[in-house]
Formats: structure tokens, C-alpha cells, sequence
């Protein structure tokens, strides 16, 4: 894992929490295809702290999308309550 894997991770934990976030280890795991699309998935268990300074670990999933796929989310996530 390179630094702008590990700030991209800290991002997305950041906007998870809604605090800040110090990545301090990623560990990917087996990398496996999805039937239905054909699609590479990731696995990753990421080590980070936050402001109360114990270490966390959460596994986070990542999957290769289209431009399509990755458009939805974003047009959702714009929309107004």
C-alpha cells in the first residue's frame, strides 16, 4: 500500500466518523471476482485511531464500477433531504 492508498482510506473513515482519523496500518486480504458483474473485489482490514487513541480495525470492501456505477452513489449522495 502505497501513501495515497493510506489517504484515501483516512478519508472515507473520515467521512464514516465525522472526525478526524490516523490511519496506521492497511492489511489487504484475498482478492476475489463478483459472478454477477465480472468485477474485481478488494478486501482490506484497515488499523486507525481517533481522538480517543486506541487502535480500531475495520474491514473495508472495494469493487472495480463503471462510470454508471460510481454515478448513482454520487447523484444520491447530492440530493437534498
Amino acid at each position: 500500500m502505497d501513501s495515497h492508498d493510506k489517504i484515501c482510506f483516512q478519508n472515507l473513515l473520515e467521512k464514516m466518523y465525522g472526525e478526524v482519523v490516523s490511519v496506521q496500518h492497511i492489511e489487504q486480504q484475498s482478492d476475489e471476482k463478483q459472478e454477477a458483474s465480472d468485477r474485481e473485489i478488494r478486501c482490506y482490514k484497515v488499523h486507525f485511531t481517533r481522538a480517543m487513541g486506541h487502535i480500531e480495525t475495520r474491514k473495508i470492501i472495494s469493487k472495480e464500477a463503471s462510470f454508471l456505477e460510481n454515478r448513482v452513489p454520487a447523484l444520491l449522495c447530492e440530493q437534498k433531504p
